[in-house]
């Protein structure tokens, strides 16, 4: 039976505080571990992603 795990972490940095505006970016690191159900191979897997997110009032 195919089966997959992701597990992620990573620090939210506040750029900009502004009274009407507030910028944030995260970089992440996640993990994946799967299992396929074709060759049932397990395949370890690093990978990086980043986001930008605001709030304006």
């Amino acid at each position: 039976m195919p089966w997959r795990y992701l597990a992620g972490t990573g620090p939210r940095l506040k750029c900009i505080d502004q009274e009407a505006m507030q910028v944030y970016i995260g970089p992440l690191y996640l993990f994946e571990w799967q299992r396929s159900q074709l060759d049932e191979i397990n395949r370890y897997m690093h990978r990086l992603s980043a986001y930008i997110s605001w709030n304006m009032h």
